[in-house]
């Protein structure tokens, strides 16, 4: 998730289809998930989709959710929340917002506002501006002795 920015709306909704290729290898563009806009996978996220399915790739019907409980039943939204959560505690991770953390690097390591839209697949710049630049924004000492004036 980290890798991408989605949020648990989406990744719930995800099937197996969504996510592989008629090959069953990792996709590099996911078209569905709830958002009309593409998700678009790094080379470090296909790798650890590749991994998640694996040898057990034969047990998945292409139709099926990529997150269902072990007796078969779809998670909901709130419980594949839940579930992270609690395996970042028990990680003794601290919780974090994916989505947002997403954001922040792109932000950090300088991409250009409008290609971290895209990857973040939100609808407009000032949208983006006000709810990631203007919550936190960068540090601009670091900005300022970056650049050549």
């Amino acid at each position: 998730m980290y890798y991408s920015g989605i949020n648990y709306e989406e990744l719930w909704k995800l099937k197996v289809k969504d996510v592989l290729d008629e090959k069953g290898e990792a996709k590099g563009i996911i078209e569905s998930g709830g958002k009309k806009m593409p998700l678009y996978i790094s080379k470090t996220l296909k790798e650890e989709i590749n991994r998640f399915f694996g040898s057990t790739l034969p047990l998945y019907d292409r139709e099926s959710y990529v997150f269902v409980s072990q007796k078969g039943y779809h998670f909901t939204a709130q419980t594949l929340q839940d579930k992270i959560k609690n395996l970042l505690q028990s990680a003794k991770l601290p919780k974090v917002n994916f989505r947002t953390s997403f954001v922040k690097t792109l932000i950090d390591q300088g991409i250009e506002p409008h290609v971290v839209r895209k990857l973040a697949r939100v609808k407009n710049l000032d949208m983006l501006i006000k709810t990631y630049y203007d919550e936190d924004p960068p540090d601009l000492l670091k900005v300022l002795n970056g650049i050549d004036l």
